[in-house]
């Protein structure tokens, strides 16, 4: 890649003239099919592996108790310590 924050260190220069070619293209149905193929190749080729990340959140009620949040999703989902504060 052309850009200095390009951090996986691999080169392609179909995705380096697919890239200035969506910047520097002023029709929008062009530039949209340039895109895609950008995509299309990138994922292909698959020089990176995509990872999600985002922060849980998890709203309670105040009068429940016992109960801790765990850090992921599918993990700590025991609630037999869990009870409501009346």
């Amino acid at each position: 890649m052309t850009s200095p924050r390009y951090y996986s260190g691999s080169t392609d220069r179909v995705l380096d003239a697919l890239y200035i070619g969506q910047a520097v293209t002023g029709d929008p149905r062009k530039r949209a099919k340039t895109v895609r193929d950008f995509e299309r190749h990138a994922l292909t080729e698959a020089y990176t592996v995509p990872r999600l990340w985002w922060n849980r959140i998890v709203a309670t009620s105040a009068s429940l108790k016992g109960g801790v949040s765990g850090q992921a999703d599918f993990i700590g989902q025991d609630l037999s310590d869990v009870w409501l504060e009346r």
